[in-house]
This record gives structure tokens, C-alpha cells and sequence, in this order.
């Protein structure tokens, strides 16, 4: 079986219950959900700062918008919940940037 963190399943099944089938994605905004899914494929903060053009502090900050907004804490969490809710194609290889 997978495992969900409490806070996930909890917020799924409520969703479910509730007929919403929204993405928790839909709270970041663009920059974000765009650095979430460079973590998400496995790079690190120095190589999206350098893609994107951005600082690393830049970064670092939109990563914990992004873990505070989906209510997270690491990159496998982060993973496994873009994987979910259909972002990352489960048969193709990560590699990042």
C-alpha cells in the first residue's frame, strides 16, 4: 500500500467527503508551484536558483511557502503529493532540470 502523512490523507478524505476534488496546488502561485515541482523531480536549491534566475535565498523562501501552504514538511512529502494529484508522471524518470 502507500502511505499518506496524516495531515494528507486527512485533508483528501475531507475533500472527498465534502465532493471537492480541488489540488492543494492551486494555493501557489506560479513561481511557486514552479519551484515546488523542480524539488518535487529531485533538484536541488542551487540549481533552481541558477534555471530560474533567481537567488537561493529567493528559493529557500518560496520553499517553505510552498510546504507551509500544502502543509508539509520535506521534498518526499512534496513528491509524492505532486505525483497524486497528477504533476509528476509516475513512469517517467526524474531527473531534475
Amino acid at each position: 500500500g502507500h502511505y499518506l502523512a496524516k495531515p494528507i490523507a486527512e485533508r483528501l478524505a475531507w475533500e472527498a467527503v465534502n465532493g471537492r476534488t480541488r489540488s492543494p496546488f492551486e494555493a501557489l502561485t506560479t513561481r511557486e508551484l514552479e519551484v515546488a515541482l523542480h524539488f518535487a523531480r529531485g533538484a536541488d536549491a542551487q540549481r533552481i536558483a541558477g534555471h530560474l534566475h533567481i537567488s537561493d535565498k529567493t528559493v529557500a523562501t518560496h520553499k517553505a511557502n510552498v510546504f507551509a501552504k500544502l502543509d508539509i514538511d520535506n521534498v518526499v512529502a512534496l513528491a509524492h503529493l505532486a505525483r497524486v494529484h497528477g504533476l509528476l508522471d509516475p513512469s517517467q524518470n526524474l531527473s531534475p532540470l
